[in-house]
C-alpha cells in the first residue's frame, strides 16, 4: 500500500516540465544502456523539446513493462516525424485485449497481480504534458507497441484570436 501511495503522489504531483531540446536518441542509448535486453533500432537524429529527465521517466516505465510481458528481446528507436520525433518500445509478449487496451493508459487500471495502474498513466501525463501523444497497438505476429511522439518545437496556437474594442 505504501508503494502505492507513494507512486499515485508521484503522478499526482508531477512537476511541469522544463523543456529544452534535448537529443532523443542520447536519452535513448543512455536509459537502453541500463536494460541489456533491449536491442537498439534506428535512431534518428534532432532534437525535441522535452523535459530530459521526464522523457527519461518515460522511457524507464516503458521499457519495465515490455521486459516484464515478453521473455526477449525489446526493441527501441527513435524516428523523425512532422514536427517531432518518435520514440517507439516493441515486446514480443502476449500484447493486450482490446478492452485492456482502451483502459490502460488511465490511472490506477492494472492487469498484473502487483500493478500499481501508475506506469503507463504517468507516461500518459508526462507525453501529454509536452503536447506529444501516446499510442498503443497490438502487434502483427505477437506483442506491443508504444509509440510516444514529442514535438521538436514549443507548440504554436493553431488559430489566432484578435479582439478589438471601440468606443462609440
Amino acid at each position: 500500500l505504501s508503494d502505492f501511495l507513494a507512486g499515485y503522489l508521484d503522478l499526482a504531483r508531477m512537476p511541469a516540465p522544463r523543456r529544452a531540446h534535448v537529443s532523443v536518441a542520447d536519452v535513448a542509448k543512455r536509459v537502453a544502456g541500463a536494460y541489456p535486453r533491449v536491442k537498439l533500432g534506428a535512431l534518428a537524429s534532432g532534437t525535441a523539446w522535452v523535459d530530459e529527465g521526464q522523457a527519461e521517466q518515460v522511457l524507464v516505465n516503458l521499457i519495465k513493462n515490455a521486459e516484464e510481458a515478453s521473455e526477449g528481446e525489446v526493441e527501441l528507436e527513435v524516428a523523425r516525424t512532422d514536427e517531432g520525433l518518435e520514440l517507439t518500445i516493441r515486446d514480443r509478449g502476449p500484447g493486450m485485449t482490446e478492452d485492456v487496451l482502451k483502459n490502460a493508459l488511465l490511472p490506477v487500471y492494472s492487469t498484473k497481480a502487483q500493478g500499481t495502474g501508475l506506469g503507463l498513466a504517468l507516461c500518459r501525463e508526462i507525453v501529454e504534458a509536452h503536447d506529444g501523444k501516446i499510442r498503443l497497438r497490438n502487434r502483427d505476429g505477437g506483442g506491443l507497441e508504444v509509440a510516444c511522439w514529442f514535438p521538436d518545437a514549443p507548440r504554436r496556437p493553431t488559430t489566432q484570436t484578435k479582439l478589438t474594442i471601440t468606443r462609440a
